[in-house]
């Protein structure tokens, strides 16, 4: 066509990604088996293709897939309602009442499987998302309630750790620094963590040697993954076109591109 034989078309992948924290203090979420068992329940694939058209790549761990140090053995969890279930099981959850919702005596009282989800009310991908999640949840005995809120409100509350499970994103830094959002004296909102892992988070921050380094911060990606304290979703790639006319490199540092690097390809 014509566009394409004047522009270039770059897709690279975005320094930033899309996960749902679960508040892990609250006695529903405590358990991993049932924090995992949400991950299954979560249809990644989907949500790419038919909302984000195809420009998204899965990851498993907060950091970015193409750094260095993020571990590549773990891999982002399958969609699968039938493990779902499974896990949920094991955990100890039944349908006791046999009204399609799984329940479990906690602190000596019944207590249903049911989850706010607090969505972005002003962005659709976030409401699709909502839907999938509720609508897939169902099928493994979840009663997922959703809660529209608008940005500022969604970001008090994350802050403020008043949710049960709610969709959010980050920056991701090139080189990984967790202590802020991952120590357990510090900005952790989804109240993941213990002594020994605060403590690699230390060893990490203070490793000069990087191979060291990567063998700590692959131990505690390893730790998160198991934890499932966030549902990680995937990072976002960037669209750009650019006129042929330039000699142009993508990256995946915002905005997509340096327009210092660019070169005018002469005639």
């Amino acid at each position: 066509s014509t566009t394409k034989a004047h522009f270039s078309f770059y897709t690279p992948s975005s320094l930033s990604s899309y996960y749902i924290s679960l508040n892990t203090r609250l006695p529903i979420l405590s358990d991993k088996k049932v924090r995992r068992a949400f991950a299954h329940a979560i249809d990644v694939d989907e949500l790419i293709k038919n909302v984000f058209i195809g420009f998204g790549t899965r990851c498993a761990t907060p950091l970015h897939p193409s750094s260095a140090e993020y571990n590549a053995d773990l891999k982002p969890i399958t969609f699968s309602i039938e493990k779902a279930k499974k896990l949920l099981a094991e955990a100890g959850w039944s349908d006791t009442d046999k009204d399609g919702i799984l329940d479990k005596k906690l602190g000596g009282k019944k207590t249903a499987l049911s989850v706010k989800y607090l969505a972005n009310a002003s962005k659709a991908s976030s409401m699709t998302l909502a839907e999938l999640i509720k609508s897939n949840a169902r099928k493994a005995g979840i009663d997922v309630v959703i809660d529209a809120k608008d940005a500022n409100t969604l970001l008090d509350k994350l802050r403020s750790r008043e949710f049960e499970m709610i969709s959010a994103g980050r920056s991701i830094t090139p080189q990984w620094s967790p202590s802020q959002n991952w120590r357990t004296d510090a900005d952790n909102r989804s109240g993941f963590g213990n002594e020994k892992t605060d403590e690699w988070i230390d060893a990490l921050e203070r490793e000069p040697n990087q191979s060291k380094r990567w063998v700590i911060s692959k131990k505690l990606q390893a730790e998160i993954y198991e934890e499932q304290p966030e549902i990680m979703l995937f990072c976002p790639q960037e669209r750009l076109v650019i006129h042929k006319r330039f000699e142009a490199v993508s990256t995946a540092v915002w905005p997509g591109f340096h327009p210092v690097a660019f070169k005018l390809i002469k005639d």
